[in-house]
């Protein structure tokens, strides 16, 4: 059978990973794992995993309609890999490459290491336009604009094969329905994961509210409305770049404020750019991006900590901020 391994691409439209396993016309297995070396990361929140686990059970909900699931497992994904592949064969890994933390850095080397040793073809992605083993970004601009123009790549469902794993394999092994590993709820107002949350976000941005889109960003209380709201839908791969991208310019020859759209479409390249910069400088994780400022001495003074913590600084701008947040 093919594996296709979800990651930061909770979607089910312009899914190229899922697309070419599926064209394969053999069994193909869908799978997600809850990684606890990746929950357990600095950067992670339950908040970002409840996301997740919304995005999971929004695409299990459609996925059922074509006789089809997302595995859900709780545990690292190298043994379960392994493990597949010892009592189920695996030809073909697909996936999308990660622009990560260290943690899923030294996660998708392990992967790497098993793919090779076991002899399983790892087919990786791009996404987002970040190009890997890039020395410069001379000519960047205009590879993501070529990416971000070209067609949407949806999955044939016609030729869907699924791969029947037995329920007590499952079981033995760490599967998890996903609202169950992280139940829950969010805060009231919080954001809902799941591509039709993040669907019906991008409408009502490019139906109105796009239109204070410039007035607003920088507002911490107006740019609640004014702004796309699509930040964690495009950051956990709820929607493609793609799609928005290519949104955002239906939109404007529909009638829509082409300047603010611009405005807009510019913030999606610079989303890009910085995961690039991230994807050759990933140094930037543990060190000052500027190195000037390491020979600065940094005490740790607890209560500035507390007092920027509530907003409570004395410096306005930073309080209302953090007020606000709070």
């Amino acid at each position: 059978m093919n594996v296709v391994w979800f990651k930061r691409d909770l979607r089910l439209t312009d899914h190229v990973p899922l697309s070419e396993a599926i064209h394969q016309g053999e069994q193909v297995l869908l799978l997600y794992c809850f990684e606890p070396s990746v929950l357990g990361a600095p950067p992670s929140s339950r908040r970002h995993w409840r996301f997740v686990a919304e995005s999971l059970q929004d695409m299990n909900q459609r996925l059922a309609k074509v006789g089809a699931r997302i595995l859900v497992f709780r545990g690292e994904v190298v043994p379960l890999l392994y493990a597949l592949n010892r009592d189920f064969g695996i030809t073909k890994l697909y996936s999308h490459q990660e622009t990560g933390i260290r943690a899923t850095y030294d996660r998708d080397l392990a992967v790497g290491r098993l793919c090779r040793n076991l002899s399983i073809e790892w087919m990786e992605y791009p996404q987002y336009g970040v190009e890997r083993g890039r020395k410069d970004r001379k000519g960047w601009a205009a590879q993501w604009h070529g990416l971000m123009h070209s067609p949407l790549n949806d999955p044939d469902w016609r030729s869907y094969i699924p791969a029947t794993i037995p329920e007590e394999w499952l079981s033995s092994h760490g599967f998890v329905d996903p609202l169950q590993a992280f139940p829950e709820p969010n805060l009231e107002g919080m954001q809902p994961g799941g591509e039709q949350s993040g669907l019906r976000y991008l409408a009502s941005f490019l139906e109105s509210r796009h239109r204070d889109y410039s007035a607003h960003i920088s507002s911490p209380s107006k740019s609640r409305t004014g702004c796309s709201r699509l930040s964690p839908y495009i950051a956990w791969g709820n929607i493609s770049m793609r799609q928005v991208y290519q949104s955002q310019l239906l939109a404007g020859n529909g009638g829509g404020d082409k300047r603010q759209l611009r405005n807009f479409a510019s913030r999606l390249r610079w989303h890009c750019h910085f995961i690039q910069k991230f994807e050759m400088e990933d140094r930037m994780e543990f060190e000052c991006v500027n190195r000037g400022y390491a020979s600065l001495e940094k005490p740790l003074v607890k209560s500035h900590v507390e007092a920027w913590k509530k907003g409570q600084t004395g410096y306005p701008l930073v309080d209302a901020c953090m007020r606000c947040l709070h």
